[in-house]
């Protein structure tokens, strides 16, 4: 919780969520660095797929990246998703063969 509310707290107005009926069916952190715009950890619920929530998320997203001049985004995808893959290719997004994600997490935090 302490770590989403630093990213919301950098971030704001850029993560939104989609309701329906009161229950939550999707969600998605948005953020940017300043020049770059990341979307991170986009769901929607498994009954809820095929409906243009994941699409209609990815778009606003888009969008208030843009009001913010910000027109390159990011998004990361394990190569196993073949669901996720197929989803980010349909809205738009292409694969990056030219570069690969290196990431740190202290021996101490196997959890990060």
């Amino acid at each position: 919780p302490d770590g989403i509310a630093r990213f919301l707290a950098r971030n704001p107005d850029l993560s939104l969520v989609a309701h329906e009926d009161g229950r939550l069916v999707g969600f998605v952190f948005c953020g940017n660095d300043g020049r770059r715009g990341y979307l991170h950890h986009l769901v929607v619920a498994p009954s809820h797929r095929g409906r243009g929530i994941g699409r209609a998320l990815v778009e606003r997203c888009i969008a208030a990246l843009a009001a913010q001049g910000i027109v390159k985004v990011h998004a990361d995808v394990l190569q196993e998703n073949d669901d996720a893959l197929r989803f980010w290719r349909r809205v738009g997004f292409g694969r990056r063969d030219d570069i690969t994600r290196f990431s740190y997490v202290p021996q101490s935090r196997p959890d990060a």
